[in-house]
């Protein structure tokens, strides 16, 4: 995972105002080099985009416009992909924007993976080749964000609890294995509940769903250490840690019934590619070898920037059009649904 993208906004005193003024609808907050914030990672960060793009009479509004309207541009070059459509009985011409919005609605999507005839898609013509949709070999995750982006941004719909993403190797084994897989697996977003791994490789996951436990090497004790520093002392140490230091590493396990809890397993049959998503919280890692708790090592960090980002939302939000009273952003914040996972 690459942070170093001259496009991100480095994180400054004043954390979050620049950020969601001027921003690229697809760029991250860079916090460290492998510590990132996107607005679409926190309610109240949704809620505040929503918020602005209803009011048109300034100029960071004007801008907010802009990028949605940049957005939806870039998401109607989509229409014109043609794909072809095909089941038992006929094949139907469409586009690759209809599918990723037939994607986007829950219902149908859960019926393709239901279905006991494929659908199937080619890009090329009505005499293929033809692929399984359910293969995801259309989907793009990049492309399929901006979908989800704008969804949050016109739509109802249920939106995040805080998290931050991070790029963080672990060290793997599974059951009484000999071998450490060291490239397979690290730790892709932290939150106050718990952790979402990522993990390469299917073969690799499905190693993993006919074993009864994941051992892994876990570099946490830096993070430790660092619980009582302030936020800009923790960003600090944070950027400068070897991840792969066996000085860093605490073993714990991870019984693989977690496949079956947090959506996890319908997360695996939707993957669009080799990389599979597996959400745990803190305490369904148990300590192998000591005592030490996982949740401390990341929790701490996570709270810091939690309410940094929850002070300046207040000053935004105090200071912006007479506190937004003539907009619904209040009334929308009381009936959110937070997704934890």
């Amino acid at each position: 995972m690459n942070f170093q993208s001259e496009s991100f906004m480095k994180m400054k005193p004043q954390y979050l105002e620049k950020y969601l003024s001027r921003s690229n609808l697809n760029d991250p907050l860079l916090l460290t080099e492998n510590l990132t914030f996107h607005w679409a990672d926190w309610d109240q960060t949704c809620m505040h985009q929503k918020s602005k793009l209803k009011k048109f009479d300034s100029k960071s509004n004007d801008q907010k416009q802009s990028n949605l309207e940049e957005l939806n541009a870039s998401l109607n070059e989509l229409k014109k992909q043609n794909i072809w459509l095909s089941n038992k009985s006929n094949i139907i011409k469409s586009t690759l924007y209809d599918l990723y919005e037939s994607y986007m609605d829950s219902r149908l999507r859960l019926t393709w993976f239901e279905r006991q005839d494929e659908i199937l898609f080619s890009y090329e013509s009505e005499f293929g080749p033809f692929y399984t949709i359910t293969s995801m070999k259309w989907m793009s995750k990049e492309v399929y964000s901006k979908f989800v982006y704008r969804k949050i941004l016109t739509e109802h719909c249920m939106l995040r609890a805080f998290r931050l993403k991070t790029a963080i190797p672990l060290m793997l084994k599974l059951d009484k294995d000999f071998i450490d897989h060291s490239n397979k697996v690290q730790i892709h977003q932290i939150s106050k509940h718990g952790l979402i791994l990522k993990i390469t490789d299917k073969n690799f996951m499905n190693k993993i769903n006919f074993s009864r436990q994941m051992h892994f090497r876990i570099p946490i004790s830096t993070l430790l250490l660092i619980a009582p520093k302030t936020l800009d002392e923790t960003l600090e140490v944070f950027k400068k840690i070897n991840w792969n230091s066996r000085e860093e590493y605490l073993r714990f396990s991870l019984d693989t019934r977690i496949m079956n809890f947090y959506g996890n397993g319908k997360n695996f049959k939707h993957s669009p590619d080799n990389e599979f998503y597996v959400f745990a919280r803190y305490e369904d890692f148990i300590p192998d070898d000591h005592r030490i708790e996982l949740r401390p090592a990341f929790f701490h960090i996570v709270e810091k920037v939690y309410k940094k980002f929850e002070e300046e939302m207040k000053f935004i939000n105090e200071n912006s059009h007479e506190n937004m009273q003539d907009s619904d952003y209040g009334n929308e914040t009381l009936n959110i649904q937070k997704n934890i996972a």
